[in-house]
C-alpha cells in the first residue's frame, strides 16, 4: 500500500495488475487530457475507469506521462476547465445535429419505449435503499432475487411519477418527490414441463 500512496505523486496513480502482472492499470483525473495522450501515444488501452499498459514498457514510458501530468497540473484547475469547455464546444460543432422528421421522432420514440419495455422485464423499481443485492422483490406477481441496482433519482414531478407509475401499476411509494432505483432481477425461468405454456 505504501508503494501506491508513493506512486500517486503528480495525481497520477500506478497499480501492477493482481490477476496479470505483465499489466499496469494507470489512473488520470478525467481533465489531465496532456497525461492521457502521453498514455494513449505509449501504447495504452483505455479501460472504462483506467488505463491498461504494459507493464515491461512502465520504465520507460512513467517519466513522459509525469512530464505531461505535470502540464496539466501546471494548467490549473481553471486552465483545465476552461480546456474541457473548449474540448466539448469543438465537438459539438464539430458534427451538426441533423433536424429529424415527424416520422424520423416517432420511429425513434417508438424504438425507445421498445427498449424500456424490454428492460422492463427484468427489472422493477425500488425506493432508494429499501433492497439491496440478494434480496427478494415481487414482480409481476413473482418473487425475484435482485441480482444489481440501479443509480438512484428523484421524481421531480408528478407527471414522471405518474408515468412510471404506469409502467409498474403493482409498485406502491412511486410519487412525486420520491428517490426510486431499479432492482435488475433475472428472467423468471418459463414452465418447461409437459403441457405447459
Amino acid at each position: 500500500m505504501a508503494d501506491e500512496k508513493k506512486k500517486l505523486e503528480d495525481n497520477i496513480g500506478f497499480s501492477t495488475g493482481s490477476k496479470d502482472p505483465s499489466k499496469t492499470y494507470v489512473f488520470t483525473p478525467y481533465s489531465y487530457r496532456d497525461a492521457q495522450a502521453a498514455i494513449k501515444e505509449a501504447g495504452g488501452i483505455w479501460k472504462g475507469s483506467q488505463w491498461e499498459i504494459e507493464t515491461a514498457k512502465l520504465a520507460e514510458v512513467e517519466p513522459k506521462i509525469r512530464e505531461a501530468a505535470r502540464r496539466d497540473i501546471a494548467l490549473g484547475k481553471e486552465g483545465r476547465k476552461a480546456r474541457e469547455e473548449e474540448l466539448k464546444a469543438a465537438k459539438g460543432a464539430g458534427t451538426p445535429k441533423k433536424e429529424l422528421t415527424e416520422e424520423e421522432k416517432a420511429a425513434k420514440a417508438e424504438e425507445a419505449r421498445a427498449a424500456a419495455i424490454e428492460r422492463d422485464k427484468t427489472r422493477v423499481p425500488v425506493i432508494e435503499g429499501s433492497v439491496a443485492e440478494g434480496d427478494t422483490v415481487t414482480a409481476g406477481g413473482t418473487e425475484v432475487t435482485v441480482t444489481k441496482l440501479g443509480r438512484a433519482w428523484e421524481l421531480e414531478t408528478d407527471e414522471a411519477a405518474a408515468a412510471l407509475q404506469e409502467r409498474f401499476p403493482d409498485v406502491a411509494g412511486i410519487e412525486k418527490g420520491a428517490k426510486v432505483q431499479f432492482a435488475s432481477f433475472e428472467a423468471p425461468e418459463a414452465d418447461m414441463a409437459p403441457g405447459g405454456m
